[in-house]
């Protein structure tokens, strides 16, 4: 909009203005009292035809046109950005820097001399071009380097402030500026993945394009090696089970074997040797509870970390601490000249179950106090509880013990000694005796022994017989025409630990004797058979 113009006076000498011959000038000038003239001129004219361009995305120029002045002064120009006074200058062009990046800019222009500013040039708008976008990341590569892991590197741009990582389309991470590397693990097993990588700037805050694309395949695993063959376990103690097995093959060797207890893991061996065992294919596994039962198998580990099917599993149970009891009632029945029948009741059992029965034979009859130690031989085992001698000699004394033995191999104590004395050739009386414990009451104890007879006899003699002086006067006399019966007795408490006292029982049919015994062990007052 033009502005209307204002007069402007100067004062001036008279002199000068005479020697400047300007009064045919434009002006009108006339003299006050103390002899100064004044001139009177217009402000310039607008600035015509302003225009923009850009010169970058952070840069405009403008030009116009010249304004016009009757000003003998030096014309120059204001220019305005969004109605703020930018600079001045005498051209008529002028180049505005450092702007922003997608803004708009309104610019006009004022033209000054000495006698007032002139009306506002025409308004142009410009708008600054966005930002170019930040340059993309170059040379991505991707390899495997296992089962689950793929390597990135890239080459960056030191403007960036960071990375995007990308997994077939998907974001998966970011890194911090200068980081041009990544691992990506975790990935399942010969799979194929594709990747690009993304950078990003701040200030403004902006994202570049994608890098190239590559794609890499995690590694396959190598073929997982054979399962252990051949385990077994060995039970030394209460407390320990030993294991060995022969060794796996591989492809990529074997760096060790993987052992597991009632399905879960308790240990390792290595490819080469351990310290305890001596050998990568033996394992000894401690500190375990007695009497209980364990179950094993192992695993080989590959080269590759591949790890084999398991072998199969064993079983394995521990010694127990506690023996079974000593085989009770136990007795010899004569049968004939060269075979004894034995029996007994069952072991009280342990921790574990009874594995087996031990017979001994004792030549001849062990009828003294022995440390509790019969001296006999091992003639056969049976697990039920009898068991027939034969094969004997005629008209011979033997004694006959029994010992249990548990699934681990602990030893009972010997059972009572059982005394027969084989028929003679042709001869078939048979004489038994077996012994029980019984209660008499008020903390007296006894001991039935019971008899048995078979075949015709005259007379039966009792025997008594002791490892010291005492005498059982219960036991004692003859009888016949009884083939079984029993009685209860009492023999003498022993002062030492434990003391033997025999009962023999001999019947004859006039012509050859059958006599069978047995012993009653006394432990300080209590007895036990």
């Amino acid at each position: 909009m033009k502005q209307k113009a204002i007069k402007s006076i100067k004062r001036i000498s008279l002199w000068r203005l005479l020697i400047f011959g300007l009064a045919g000038a434009l002006v009108v000038g006339y003299f006050n009292h103390r002899g100064f003239a004044y001139l009177v001129g217009d402000p310039p004219t607008a600035p015509t035809n302003l225009t923009a361009s850009l010169v970058n995305s952070n840069e405009v120029q403008i030009s116009w046109g010249p304004s016009s002045s009757s000003s003998v002064s030096t014309l120059y120009y204001s220019i305005y950005r969004n109605n703020v006074l930018v600079t001045t200058t005498t051209a008529l062009t002028y180049y505005n820097s450092g702007l922003l990046n997608s803004t708009t800019y309104t610019y006009y222009v004022t033209a000054h001399d000495q006698f007032g500013t002139s009306p506002a040039s025409n308004s142009v708008s410009i708008t600054t071009p966005a930002p170019p976008p930040p340059p993309n990341p170059s040379g991505l590569t991707a390899k495997a380097v296992s089962t689950s892991e793929i390597d990135l590197s890239w080459t960056g741009n030191t403007l960036a402030v960071g990375y995007m990582i990308f997994r077939n389309t998907g974001q998966i991470n970011t890194t911090g500026p200068g980081i041009t590397t990544y691992k990506d693990t975790g990935l399942a097993t010969g799979t194929t993945y594709s990747y690009y990588v993304e950078a990003y700037y701040q200030n403004p805050y902006s994202v570049s394009g994608p890098s190239n694309i590559v794609s890499a395949t995690t590694l396959s695993p190598p073929p997982p090696p054979t399962a252990p063959t051949n385990l077994s376990v060995e039970t030394l103690d209460d407390e320990e089970i030993d294991l060995s097995w022969t060794a796996s093959t591989s492809s990529t060797g074997i760096s060790g074997y993987n052992i597991y207890r009632n399905g879960g893991y308790i240990g390792s061996t290595s490819s080469t040797t351990i310290s305890d065992t001596g050998s990568s294919t033996a394992y000894y596994d401690s500190g375990l509870a007695s009497a209980t039962s364990y179950s094993y198998y192992v695993v080989a580990i590959g080269g590759g970390g591949v790890a084999s099917s398991p072998s199969s599993s064993v079983l394995a149970k521990t010694q127990s601490t506690t023996p079974p009891s000593a085989p009770a009632r136990f007795k010899a029945t004569v049968i004939s000249s060269s075979t004894v029948n034995l029996s007994w009741t069952a072991s009280v059992l342990g921790q574990v179950g009874i594995k087996e029965y031990d017979i001994y034979k004792v030549i001849p009859p062990d009828t003294t106090d022995d440390n509790g130690v019969l001296d006999g031989t091992l003639i056969g085992s049976t697990t039920g509880t009898s068991y027939q001698v034969s094969g004997l000699a005629a008209s011979t004394d033997y004694g006959f013990y029994v010992i249990a033995v548990d699934t681990t191999g602990n030893f009972s104590e010997e059972s009572t000694e059982a005394l027969a004395t084989t028929n003679a050739l042709g001869y078939t009386l048979g004489v038994g005796l077996s012994a029980s414990l019984t209660e008499i009451g008020n903390g007296v104890t006894g001991t039935v022994i019971n008899t048995t007879i078979s075949g015709s006899y005259t007379s039966c003699t009792k025997k008594f017989d002791s490892d010291g002086s005492a005498i059982d006067t219960s036991w004692s006399g003859s009888f016949n025409g009884i083939t079984s019966y029993s009685q209860t007795v009492y023999p003498p408490s022993g002062s030492t630990s434990y003391t033997f006292y025999s009962y023999e029982l001999s019947c004859t049919n006039g012509v050859s004797t059958a006599v069978s015994g047995i012993d009653v062990r006394v432990y300080n007052d209590s007895l036990t058979n």
